[in-house]
């Protein structure tokens, strides 16, 4: 049963409009001097009836002050009177913020019929309005949650260029700002740990919680304050907005992308910089290869000569020998073949040795110069060219 408030100047008038609504509705009757504060549950009729009698001003001029009370805007107004109504009183009505003009000349199921209406209207209202701010909720959810995914995808793109970790970790605050969010960082890289403010220097207390808390599992809560962790990467958010349930879980939501790309990164630069120290180590170990190849390379040519000037000494002394150790002809002739043949081999094996110095020299050389090499391009040519001149010498 729909509830109804009663307006009226004079109670046997009241009374008697009662007693046919009274069938219908559930009816509360006040006198129009009543002040609208004094009135409980003002807001919760399904509609207001106001009597017209004599004094329309009064009664249009109250219906106003109806329609301008807290949370009585969207209720109908109703006036019933036992008179005919003009055009212009209609007008009027409307313009005081009435919705309706009833005759009691009617019978009562006319009356009920149109107050019903009314009612109807209002409920319809109720609920188009309801979906209106439902519609709006989820625009505004839908633009914060398209923001939110711009914020992420901003971080992960600019993470993705960072040279350090101290860049990195100013790149996630700057994320972080945007959901007003106040962090304590830690990053675990293979060449030490980072802890870190938004100003860039840590806190002692932040420190050792993160530490001690790093292995307590993905999502850590302790009062308005949360830790995530990851491999290489915790993250202490210290203002949680726990009275806020959706806007909790969003947060929860999107730091956890930001983290899981900080840490991806972390990973992604621990490696560069080892491959930078080991072709750091690789330049310098070749460097000291060269130079020890050029001491051994200095010390063989030494030492091929000498055995050259000592087989070309022997074989001179031989051919000076020959003329006084009073040899037939064929034994001359042996000595003097076993004495060249020992020199051609002695200058073979020289020059043999000259070739696959040069050879390795060159090989050596190359791979100096590539691992001094910036054009990445240039670096990926050659690095394929003195892979396939190692297999080669290798084969």
């Amino acid at each position: 049963m729909y509830r109804l408030h009663l307006f009226s100047s004079a109670s046997s008038e009241a009374d008697l409009v009662g007693s046919r609504l009274t069938q219908h509705y559930e009816v509360q009757t006040t006198d129009l001097s009543t002040p609208l504060d004094t009135i409980e549950e003002l807001g919760s009729v399904d509609a207001f009836i106001m009597y017209m009698d004599e004094n329309e001003f009064d009664c249009l001029e109250f219906c106003q002050l109806i329609t301008q009370h807290d949370g009585c805007e969207h209720i109908p107004i109703i006036l019933l009177s036992s008179s005919a109504v003009s055009v212009e009183q209609r007008l009027g009505a409307y313009e005081k913020g009435c919705t309706e003009w009833i005759s009691l000349d009617y019978g009562d199921d006319v009356i009920v019929s149109r107050i019903n209406k009314e009612v109807f209207h209002k409920i319809a209202d109720s609920q188009l309005r309801n979906n209106l701010q439902m519609a709006n909720q989820m625009a505004f959810q839908a633009m914060s949650d398209t923001s939110d995914l711009g914020i992420t995808v901003q971080f992960l793109l600019e993470s993705g260029v960072s040279k350090n970790i101290d860049t990195l970790g100013q790149q996630f605050f700057n994320a972080a700002k945007h959901y007003s969010l106040n962090c304590s960082l830690q990053i675990r890289s293979k060449f030490g740990v980072k802890n870190m403010e938004a100003n860039g220097m840590p806190r002692e207390l932040e420190s050792k919680l993160l530490s001690e808390l790093m292995d307590a599992g993905r999502y850590y809560d302790f009062g308005d304050r949360t830790i995530c962790n990851f491999e290489n990467v915790s993250v202490l958010i210290k203002n949680m907005p726990i009275d806020d349930p959706t806007r909790y879980g969003t947060i929860k939501d999107n730091s956890f992308a930001l983290v899981q790309g900080l840490n991806t990164r972390v990973i992604a630069l621990d490696n560069q910089r080892i491959l930078e120290r080991e072709k750091q180590l690789l330049t310098l170990l070749t460097e000291r290869m060269n130079d020890t190849m050029q001491t051994i390379d200095n010390s063989y040519q030494e030492i091929m000569r000498a055995i050259c000037e000592g087989v070309e000494d022997m074989s001179t002394k031989t051919d000076e020998a020959l003329t006084y150790l009073s040899l037939t002809l064929e034994q001359e002739k042996v000595m003097e073949e076993i004495a060249t043949t020992c020199l051609d081999k002695a200058n073979k094996t020289f020059n043999d040795g000259l070739r696959i110095d040069s050879g390795f020299r060159s090989i050596m050389d190359s791979v100096t110069e590539l691992l001094s090499q910036k054009d990445d391009a240039k670096f990926n040519r050659d690095f394929d060219q003195i892979l396939n001149a190692l297999k080669s010498s290798s084969g």
